[in-house]
Order: C-alpha cells, then structure tokens, then sequence
C-alpha cells in the first residue's frame, strides 16, 4: 500500500465503529480461547498503524508483546501511533525469531500472503508447544472473490475448510462468521437512513 493508504487506514481503524466492534469481539474471543496473564507471550503478526495496539497490551504486559510489520511506514506509523516500536517481518520465511509465543494474532493478513499454507506453518513453529494459540481473522467466502479484493491485494478469499492448518500439530478450537452480526446491524441501518 502507498503512503495515503497507511494513513487513511489508520484513521478510519482508530475511528469507525465497524474496527471498534470487531475489537471488542476479538477482545472477548481471545479472553475465551487462550490463557492471558501477566507474563504471557504475544506476538501480533501483520501489525500495520497500532490499531490493535491499545486493547492487546490489555492481555499481558507490553515487554511481553511483540509486534511484527514488513511495511517500514506503517511501522513508523505505528511508533507514532503507540510509543512502541513494531518488528520488520515478513511471513513465511523472514520472521524475527521468537519461539514459544502464547498467542499469535494476525488479523487480516493470510490473504495477503501467496504461500499462506507456508506461513501457517512458520507461525505453529513459533506457538508454545500444546498451549499456545494462534487467532486469525479472514476475510470469507471464495465465492465472493471480486476486484474490490484483488485491489486490497488478497490472493484469495476463505472458506472454514480452507482456512484451518493443514499442520497436524494444530487444531481448531473455535471457527464462525463473527462479523456476520455486524453486518446485518449495518444493512439495517442503511435500511434506516434510506427512509
């Protein structure tokens, strides 16, 4: 993405209910499915402008969360955003090295990534063996697969089979269309105003 579109994200992820509310429900999923406490391991890969910043710091203690982003200006933004600064890395195979994460988050990022299988393996050999957790979000349905998502740079779309490991180390625990509900709240409000 150019410059523009790291800084029109950054605003519109910081202020849109749509990125508050999908916060919140990532929020309450990861409360549900991993073990957070003080000193657990987090890595956010994929971490763009900090917009996830605020509400994962929540989850441990900020030295034990790292962030990982291949953008240099979105890692600028980032620091500018948090005080904190974001890892350079590059899923699949240039990642900085840490081992035994408890959790791994990366939002809206396998979709970007060409060898995505390949990269879901990187990321299961940085989970804590047996405890730790890895939480993806994607976007869904390869049938809806359109020019809006190869302008977003998407190499596809997901469907529930698709998107689980095919690394036997990994299993899913917890698989939905969370966003589902908050689509329907936004048609229904766009049902609203057109009255």
């Amino acid at each position: 993405m150019n410059s523009n579109q790291y800084l029109h994200m950054a605003e519109l992820q910081e202020k849109h209910w749509w990125f508050a509310a999908r916060r919140n429900i990532l929020g309450k999923l990861i409360k549900a499915h991993a073990v957070s406490q003080p000193e657990c391991k987090i890595m956010e890969v994929g971490s763009g402008t900090g917009s996830n910043f605020e509400w994962l710091i929540q989850l441990s203690t900020p030295e034990n969360i790292t962030f990982v982003e291949k953008d240099a200006y979105a890692r600028e933004l980032f620091f500018q955003n948090t005080g904190h600064k974001a890892l350079e890395g590059t899923l699949p195979c240039r990642m900085p090295r840490l081992d035994n994460q408890d959790i791994i988050c990366m939002f809206d990022v396998l979709e970007h990534i060409e060898e995505d299988d390949l990269a879901l393996r990187q990321l299961a050999n940085m989970l804590k063996p047996r405890t730790g957790r890895l939480f993806i979000t994607v976007p869904a349905h390869p049938i809806l697969y359109s020019m809006h998502d190869r302008n977003l740079m998407h190499y596809r779309r997901y469907s529930k089979k698709k998107s689980c490991s095919t690394d036997s180390r990994c299993r899913t625990y917890h698989s939905s269309h969370y966003l589902l509900e908050l689509v329907s709240i936004s048609h229904c409000t766009a049902l609203l105003y057109k009255r």
